[in-house]
């Protein structure tokens, strides 16, 4: 494409082994299972050239199917399989070092059986931005171990290859000097750093160096030194470890909450879109973790009675499974959620009278709802109002109290 001086304003690369987790979560083998690229162009002609090009190369799929892939461009980390934890190892790397790279990672996925897939996005016309990504079982420790494991040694032998890491964070501590590239340009970041954030408040310890608590024994381990020497032990035994922990096939059955709790990345999309947030102030009630106090619940840990009634306060407002990044059913896991602790707690009627009222006299959040907000909110909560087109706080936060039987 670069040679024929076609001009896309997007390139997609993704393997067979992509294509096929999206035919397992559609439910339809509507992918071939051969490896693919989606190229997006502003330019009619550009396309027509693009199909003139491609049409003695390859299949052309139906335009449904590349707008589908176009759209889940968003959602890198979306769920598609039956195992609820992705795990990913993302990196930038040289246009023509990708394909050695991801042949070694193919001897390396088989060596371990595992089913690695990828997906690659072109960044100009020398770097492709890489994402590896395999499946696995937060609640199957030992094939987690093994998994999470090989995300290091894929990121360390990607940089043999001429790579970097593409994020930072605590995996990404050890490899901070090759991000960087030079001491000089490491050492002018941690003086801005210093700089802007004296107390250390932005991402506390997750830049330079991993620091924790217990005399820091946990971030002694992502030191460069050890965490070389533990990265090279991981590729010794990955393979030992990864043949008796080869992951079940089969497909668990879950409800609405299990799912949620255990395919949440994580990401914060939702706290920024959270009213209940908004009104509170509180963390409490983001819905990432009301998923890590249900995670307790499903695990059998005590939790208090202070922490399950703050749940509660929720419109149900679906918003936040508007922007989750892996379509989870939030709505349908807060109400399994609430139907749990208020069998154990009972419902906290008085919390939520106050959350309402709270709710009603801030400014912000009918700011924040107003447009937005409107049709999901009143098709979910206005249904004893006497005249529905007249939105008013009064009929809203009446029949929220409704909704929740008050």
């Amino acid at each position: 494409m670069i040679k024929e001086e076609l001009k896309p304003n997007h390139i997609k690369y993704m393997d067979a082994a992509h294509l096929e987790e999206v035919n397992t979560f559609l439910g339809e083998d509507l992918f071939r299972l051969k490896d693919a690229v989606l190229v997006e162009f502003e330019d009619d002609d550009e396309e027509a050239k693009f199909l003139d090009f491609a049409e003695a190369r390859g299949n052309i799929a139906e335009d449904y199917l590349s707008n589908y892939i176009w759209h889940e461009r968003l959602f890198p980390m979306k769920r598609r399989g039956g195992k609820p934890t992705p795990l990913a190892c993302e990196l930038l790397i040289p246009l023509e070092k990708a394909v050695p790279y991801l042949n070694e990672v193919k001897r390396i996925a088989e060596r371990c059986r595992l089913k690695i897939e990828v997906e690659s996005h072109i960044v100009g016309k020398d770097k492709a931005l890489l994402m590896l990504t395999h499946l696995c079982d937060v609640r199957e420790p030992k094939a987690y171990i093994v998994h999470i494991s090989l995300i290091p040694v894929l990121t360390r032998l990607g940089i043999k290859f001429g790579g970097v890491p593409y994020g930072i964070g605590i995996w990404n501590t050890p490899f901070i000097k090759d991000k960087c590239g030079n001491k000089k340009r490491l050492k002018i970041y941690k003086a801005y750093k210093k700089e802007v954030d004296p107390r250390n408040i932005l991402n506390p310890h997750k830049f330079f160096a991993v620091k924790t608590r217990m005399a820091n024994i946990p971030g002694m381990v992502f030191k460069p030194p050890l965490f070389r020497l533990l990265i090279h032990l991981a590729t010794l035994t990955a393979p030992i470890f990864g043949k008796l922990t080869a992951p079940k096939e089969e497909i668990k059955e879950e409800s609405a909450l299990e799912n949620a709790v255990y395919s949440c990345i994580k990401c914060g999309s939702c706290a920024a879109n959270c009213p209940a947030y908004l009104v509170t102030d509180d963390e409490s009630v983001i819905p990432k973790n009301k998923l890590y106090l249900a995670k307790k619940l499903l695990d059998g840990e005590e939790i208090a009675k202070s922490d399950a009634d703050k749940v509660f306060l929720c419109t149900h407002c679906g918003m936040c499974r508007d922007v989750c990044q892996n379509d989870l059913d939030l709505v349908a896991a807060w109400s399994e959620l609430e139907e749990m602790l208020e069998d154990r707690f009972g419902r906290p009627e008085g919390a939520i009278r106050d959350f309402v009222l709270t709710m009603e006299s801030s400014e912000e959040y009918w700011r924040f709802v107003y447009r937005p907000f409107f049709k999901t909110f009143k098709k979910s909560f206005i249904k004893n109002a006497s005249q529905k087109e007249s939105f008013t706080k009064e009929t809203v936060s009446t029949d929220i109290l409704s909704f929740y039987g008050g």
